[in-house]
């Protein structure tokens, strides 16, 4: 069984964006995708067979806090993302990079290799996908995100089972 724990998302999120990063457990963000809602970015990971193997689902505060401080954006910047209820093109640029990033983690999960597939938000988020991901009982880490000078976010993290 796949276990995920918040410290190891913690440090691969502290080493790349080069401040703290906390991961604390939370309530989950994969309910702002794929269950009705579109207030959501999900990433979507796919396994050397091209099967949907995991999702990172964040709240739009998660995604654009996260992306600010990869580049060193003030926050200011990320808060007007929160309050437009988009991300803003660079910032969602930025996320993807910490997605791709995420990817590794996956891989060590998983012992398989995963790739990014693509990072949406809103209506375009891969809503099936994430249906999927919820439904088969894999692994899941849902957790608060509080990136140091940023606003806080929550995550949800899926990884599939087989």
């Amino acid at each position: 069984m796949i276990k995920i724990v918040p410290d190891a998302l913690s440090k691969l999120l502290t080493d790349l964006i080069g401040r703290p990063v906390a991961a604390t457990p939370g309530p989950p963000a994969s309910d702002l995708v794929g269950l009705g809602g579109s207030s959501g970015v999900a990433a979507i990971y796919r396994d050397p067979e091209g099967a949907a193997s995991a999702a990172c689902v964040a709240d739009i505060a998660a995604a654009a806090s996260l992306g600010a401080a990869l580049s060193l954006m003030p926050a200011a910047q990320a808060k007007a993302c929160v309050k437009s209820g988009e991300l803003s093109e660079n910032l969602m640029e930025n996320y993807g990079e910490v997605c791709n990033v995420i990817a590794s983690l996956i891989g060590q999960l998983t012992h398989k290799s995963a790739s990014l597939d693509g990072v949406q938000s809103g209506a375009g988020a891969p809503t099936e996908d994430v249906r999927r991901l919820l439904a088969n009982g894999g692994a899941r880490l849902d957790v608060n995100i509080r990136v140091e000078g940023y606003d806080d976010g929550r995550v949800t993290l899926l990884v599939n089972a087989g």
